[in-house]
């Protein structure tokens, strides 16, 4: 064997060596405190618990077991999320970061791009591949009632000058059900096949520039606005559209509530019945 074959041995065992122990000896517990004590720092109404923190190749870490508080308030779960630093990024003056993470039974794959000088995210794109609503715990806190479905999309992020936040969305939401815990104006389940919407929030007001679903118990679009509170529940609605319930669901209306019969024959054909949705998130008013 050449003296060159064995020192590019030789340097291969070092480095494999090397790496090795820095996996082993990885000081999860110190990275750990860290991280936590960081995002405490940035904003004192986040908390952040880690189960176990590990160095990934190429260059990152995964954490395992996480779950993100705000105010007392679960807001996030993850079983794991892996941070990847865009290397090149560094000699453009900002960070940028890959996040991958396996979260509500599907995946979360996003790249957030931060400034040095502030350390506050400007830019992100997130993608959402098969994630079960029915699992998300801030949902399950806002919406006292139980749902399911897959959720599939894209989210783009951009702060803006002075932080004129901005996000865009367009996603879809395939096999959505309801059950609600106490009847609906005698309605106990509602059943969506696809949706699909295309969303975009400006500071405190969200815009619905489209909103539609085919097959289930009904097909319909609405478009229009919500004006976010603090209190989620309390958030202000203003769309409008139209429905077009199928012959099952109709015939199931008028068994709840036999004065429905003559207003929901107009749907039959091709006829769509106008909505107006009014009140809050927590009362919605149709009319």
């Amino acid at each position: 064997m050449s003296k060159t074959k064995q020192r590019l041995l030789y340097a291969a065992y070092v480095i494999s060596v090397t790496l090795f122990f820095l996996y082993i000896l990885f000081p999860s517990e110190v990275a750990k405190k860290y991280m936590i004590s960081g995002l405490n720092r940035i904003n004192p109404d986040f908390d952040i618990m880690i189960g176990n923190v590990k160095p990934d190749f190429p260059p990152g870490i995964k954490l395992y077991n996480v779950s993100a508080y705000h105010n007392g308030d679960s807001i996030f779960d993850a079983e794991k999320i892996v941070l990847s630093p865009a290397i090149l990024s560094f000699f453009a003056g900002r960070l940028s970061l890959y996040i991958d993470g396996a979260v509500y039974a599907g995946l979360i794959e996003a790249k957030v791009d931060f400034s040095w000088k502030k350390f506050f995210p400007e830019k992100a794109y997130v993608r959402l591949n098969d994630i079960q609503i029915g699992e998300i715990i801030m949902l399950k806190n806002l919406i006292p009632h139980d749902l399911e479905g897959v959720l599939n999309g894209n989210i783009t992020y951009d702060a803006g000058e002075e932080k004129n936040i901005s996000v865009k969305s367009d996603i879809s939401l395939a096999e959505f059900g309801i059950e609600f815990l106490s009847p609906y104006y005698g309605l106990e389940t509602l059943s969506l096949k696809n949706i699909e919407a295309d969303l975009e929030l400006n500071r405190k007001q969200l815009k619905v520039d489209r909103f539609t679903n085919t097959g289930g118990d009904a097909d319909g679009s609405l478009s229009g606005s919500v004006l976010i509170r603090n209190l989620i529940g309390r958030s202000v609605l203003n769309l409008k559209g139209s429905v077009r319930p199928n012959s099952v669901f109709i015939e199931k209306l008028e068994k709840i509530n036999p004065v429905v019969k003559v207003f929901l024959k107009k749907s039959s054909g091709n006829n769509d019945i106008p909505v107006h949705i009014q009140g809050t998130l927590e009362r919605p008013r149709f009319f």
